[in-house]
């Protein structure tokens, strides 16, 4: 009852509206108690109960694939449509196997907003281990090759580091990833670790902002003066249209400029903001890496890292 309790809490403290269980604390037959005391409309159970879905009225849900230690769904809702696989992995290499297998079979057709979540029981590098023998790197390197494969990418977290302990080994094993099209459309997700209370694993908080932005604001970069090509392009943009000898005429002039100027910087330079978040990303990745190692091959790495953050923000 404690369990049930702390999920009816999450529930109105957080306004959950999904609610993803690995493993039950109760048998199958309970699932219609737990949905009316938990306070949710519908309710699944789905992998001979291994893992319960329930959610809100506000969502229509399909679950148009069902393999082992993956559970997928169509979402359907007021802010459209969107696909979530719920994953609960096995404990070896060989088992996970087919769960790489099935990810990279729906990345290969998939049209549309795509996050996966759950425990997948594998780290992703070194640094999200603390304590026990080295990690296995032909498992994390499988992992990796899956996500490059299915172009997934991890959502940030707040919180603890490591989402699952033993009293010995911290590790994060449980995490949320993305495709490009939920980057897009849902650009402000963010994942929070919650205590792990009685349970060895954190549950997942998991937020998502509308994606539907309005138009980004216009930003002048300071590698633009720079380039040989930069004062053609405004003196072109400025020269359409001839002279104008009103201020709405100059404004129109301003606005051809900056619409010139947004298509010239992604040919040329590309999307900069995203290379310095990647690359900020991997600055952070390097400094836990040596702070964990403490090597000189990782104060190294770390080091390269910051310096190339470091001249990519002087660009932008």
């Amino acid at each position: 009852m404690d369990s049930l309790r702390y999920l009816k809490k999450l529930k109105f403290d957080f306004n959950v509206k999904i609610l993803v269980l690995l493993e039950p604390m109760s048998e199958e037959g309970q699932l219609g108690y737990v949905k009316r005391l938990v306070g949710f409309h519908s309710a699944a159970s789905l992998v001979e109960g291994k893992i319960w879905v329930l959610w809100d009225l506000a969502f229509n849900i399909s679950f148009s694939t069902l393999a082992d230690q993956l559970v997928d769904m169509e979402i359907s809702s007021s802010v459209g449509s969107f696909f979530l696989s719920t994953i609960y992995a096995r404990c070896t290499r060989v088992a996970r196997r087919p769960l790489w297998g099935a990810m990279e079979n729906l990345a290969a057709s998939r049209q549309g907003p795509w996050m996966l979540a759950g425990d997948f029981n594998i780290i992703a590098e070194a640094s999200e281990r603390l304590g026990g023998a080295p990690p296995n790197a032909r498992n994390m390197e499988e992992f990796n090759q899956t996500l490059f494969k299915c172009d997934l990418t991890s959502v940030e977290f707040d919180g603890p580091q490591y989402t699952w302990t033993n009293g010995r080994v911290w590790q994060h094993l449980d995490r949320a990833l993305v495709n490009r099209e939920w980057a897009e459309q849902f650009a402000v997700s963010r994942v929070v670790h919650l205590a792990r209370g009685r349970s060895d694993h954190a549950p997942l908080l998991i937020q998502c902002g509308s994606g539907r932005k309005g138009a980004s604001s216009f930003r002048f970069l300071n590698v633009w003066p720079r380039h040989s090509s930069f004062l053609g392009v405004v003196q072109e943009a400025l020269g359409r249209g001839g002279l104008s000898h009103t201020m709405s005429g100059f404004y129109r002039k301003l606005l051809g400029v900056r619409d010139k100027l947004r298509v010239w910087n992604k040919e040329v330079f590309g999307h900069i903001g995203t290379r310095v978040a990647v690359l900020e990303k991997e600055m952070r990745t390097a400094k836990m890496q040596y702070d964990t190692e403490r090597t000189v091959a990782s104060k190294i790495a770390y080091h390269e890292a910051r310096a190339t953050y470091m001249h990519q923000l002087a660009v932008d």
